[in-house]
């Protein structure tokens, strides 16, 4: 039944419409950040587990985005709990965005495979802009941009479910849950509020499954659906396979306008690193804009409780 689900899913996601914009900085290797996506996530690996990841988005466009995250997290034995901590930089020409975030889940057993976690994420943005960095094109764009740069701290609530069992996950959450006012120009005379913290909906899910006898092979099929009420749909569709547990490779494609190409490589039983590359094959591609990203993840065992680790 949870496979029929994903692929029903994975249908509707390859009809969905391309968003203009979106707030939350484009993730390719969302399955490796999940907690950045879904607080409910937090702990439910029974291991502390930390990744840090780079992005470089458009390459060869002035003022492209550029994403730096850090994650932390894990269980509290006997509790039911799980813990983490965010913190997240993202650049796009003038503005700058800092945030950090603390997350807390409950786990909820349903059955001996089967759990469900509760998840709430609270944290602080901070935005900056650099008003130097722009033009302004009027008599009152300049009243605007008088001061060097404008900063301002906005408080952050995120929620989320996540499903999960050995072989299967499934989640659904809320970012931006206060959409609160970010980022605003002010000078002696004048004031602006130009951009609200806008709700972002997220929908994901896969599952593994090993495809040889030997089990030397694993498929891997997952997406995600994001929604915001100002743009619309953004959808993922992902296939990837996992080799002799060590070498990940697979393909995502994303709202049928560009393709992206990944690998990831556990280095030993605690360490993975992991690189993709966005083919844009939209009107962008024209500049050269394609997107790389990297990340690298530690995750300390407790070997004694870990009977059958997770393959996600």
């Amino acid at each position: 039944m949870i496979r029929w689900l994903v692929l029903i899913t994975f249908t509707f996601v390859l009809l969905v419409e391309e968003a203009q914009a979106q707030q939350d900085a484009m993730n390719s290797q969302y399955f490796f950040h999940k907690m950045l996506i879904n607080p409910g996530y937090a702990g439910t690996n029974d291991e502390i587990q930390s990744t840090l990841a780079y992005r470089s988005q458009w390459i060869g466009v002035k003022g492209a985005p550029t994403t730096t995250v850090l994650m932390v997290d894990g269980p509290i034995q006997g509790y039911n709990l799980g813990l983490g901590a965010i913190f997240y930089t993202d650049k796009v020409g003038p503005e700058y965005s800092y945030s950090f975030y603390l997350n807390l889940s409950y786990q909820l057993e349903l059955d001996h495979q089967t759990k469900l976690s509760f998840g709430l994420q609270g944290g602080i943005l901070k935005d900056e802009i650099d008003w130097s960095k722009t033009i302004a094109k009027s008599l009152y764009d300049h009243k605007i941009y008088e001061q060097s740069n404008d900063s301002r701290y906005t408080p952050d609530l995120n929620l989320g479910l996540y499903l999960y069992s050995i072989r299967w996950y499934g989640g659904i959450s809320i970012r931006h849950l206060f959409e609160e006012k970010y980022a605003y120009a002010r000078s002696t005379q004048y004031e602006s509020t130009f951009s609200l913290l806008s709700r972002h909906y997220y929908l994901f899910g896969g599952f593994v499954s090993p495809i040889t006898r030997d089990r030397s092979i694993y498929i891997k099929p997952s997406f995600i659906v994001r929604y915001l009420s100002t743009t619309g749909y953004h959808g993922d569709i992902t296939l990837d396979f996992l080799l002799q547990n060590q070498f990940w490779v697979g393909s995502t494609l994303r709202n049928l306008r560009s393709i992206i190409f990944m690998m990831a490589y556990n280095i030993s039983k605690s360490v993975t690193i992991g690189y993709s590359y966005d083919y844009d094959l939209g009107a962008l591609s024209q500049y050269g804009s394609n997107s790389h990203e990297l990340m690298i993840s530690y995750r300390l065992r407790d070997k004694k409780r870990i009977i059958n680790p997770r393959q996600f």
